[in-house]
């Protein structure tokens, strides 16, 4: 149509790794820099998903001494600096569009062991009201409305809320991440999805460090009457 021709014409879409305008055009991504971002590989967490230096382990150190309510995690990048970069402009300067490229690579990789888990709904990862209303949007909640529209699944993002604020995650140490979510989550009783919860969900976020969200978010699903919770995100720190 003419108008979304000019308005690709006045704003054109910026590629998602390096930050430049995407070419050739009609691209998500310049195809040069998909090539030069490694997916993750190799020997993995079986839990987080993280990458281990060490093939004989079974789990990250991480993994090794904390038990997890949820079962299984998927991630597609190392946060490193290129992610880092890419993911601060998607939450904080209004890069809404980098989500097309995001879920893109994310189905990509991972539709066919996704649908395999027999999952019954997609949950994003909930913001407070205040810093939703400063951001204008959720950045995880486009990412699961994108994977939810993949795998023909329905997004729901009234069940799980985030009841009070906390501080941003990345100031703080583990055991500070920690004690910052407990209790910042709980389910929405008005949602008609709290009288008959899903047996089986994927909740959707954008980086994975410490595991501290996830297992947050995943306690109050598992006590409000979800059997399984899988994640998916876009990234993972390190493992060893």
């Amino acid at each position: 149509m003419l108008w979304e021709t000019v308005i690709e014409w006045l704003y054109p879409r910026r590629c998602p790794l390096c930050g430049d305008i995407a070419l050739p055009k009609g691209e998500l991504a310049c195809p040069g820099c998909k090539k030069r971002q490694r997916r993750l590989s190799g020997a993995r967490c079986f839990r987080c998903g993280k990458e281990l230096e060490r093939r004989e382990r079974v789990y990250c150190p991480d993994c090794e001494v904390r038990e997890f309510s949820y079962e299984r995690g998927f991630a597609l990048w190392q946060y490193d600096a290129v992610m880092k970069r890419s993911i601060q402009e998607f939450k904080y300067k209004g890069r809404q569009e980098y989500a097309d490229f995001y879920v893109e690579q994310l189905l990509e990789e991972y539709r066919e062991r996704l649908l395999a888990l027999e999952l019954l709904a997609v949950l994003p990862v909930p913001l407070y009201k205040t810093r939703r209303q400063e951001r204008g949007y959720n950045q995880a909640e486009l990412l699961a409305a994108g994977i939810a529209a993949g795998l023909g699944l329905p997004l729901i993002t009234d069940f799980l809320v985030r009841s009070r604020a906390t501080r941003p995650q990345k100031e703080l140490g583990p055991k500070e991440r920690q004690k910052n979510v407990e209790t910042a989550f709980s389910v929405n009783l008005h949602s008609q999805t709290a009288e008959n919860p899903p047996s089986c969900i994927l909740l959707v976020d954008d980086i994975y460090t410490t595991g501290s969200t996830v297992e947050a978010c995943s306690q109050v699903l598992r006590q409000a009457g979800v059997r399984s919770v899988y994640l998916l995100c876009l990234c993972i720190g390190t493992g060893v």
